[in-house]
């Protein structure tokens, strides 16, 4: 590893990393809410979905959880429907589904984990279908 390498090591997962381009907290909640203001402008409705993931070195990085807090925080202020990724794995973990399962080796959703995301927006779906009618 050389001198630049170890240096940005320090900084992985964070929001100055400069190995990874991110857009800023600020941009991110502005974006957010255009987004919003041009889905219900066409008649639809925004739901956001975070996506867990685990690096295996570091676990949960702290920028995914300033974003996931912006997404809270959005669906708070906003009332845009937020489905919980982590909610969804965690309460697949507690039914006895392996982590391994979850995840690739890589700490991101793996096929199955897809699915299960799948399942939970769907449902999220279907429990504000009479929101979304009207």
């Amino acid at each position: 590893m050389d001198y630049d390498d170890r240096r940005m090591a320090t900084q992985v997962g964070s929001y100055e990393s400069a190995l990874v381009r991110r857009v800023s907290p600020n941009e991110f909640d502005e974006a957010l809410g255009a987004l919003d203001r041009d889905v219900r402008e066409g008649g639809g409705h925004l739901m956001l979905l975070s996506i867990p993931h685990i690096l295996p070195e570091k676990g949960f990085t702290p920028v995914a959880d300033l974003y996931g807090t912006q997404l809270c925080e959005a669906s708070a202020r906003t009332g845009i429907a937020l489905v919980s990724g982590r909610v969804a794995f965690v309460n697949a973990i507690k039914g006895g589904m392996p982590l391994a399962d979850l995840y690739t080796p890589d700490g991101y959703p793996s096929e199955c984990g897809h699915d299960l995301l799948a399942l939970a927006v769907a449902d999220e779906i279907v429990r504000r279908r009479d929101e979304y009618l009207h």
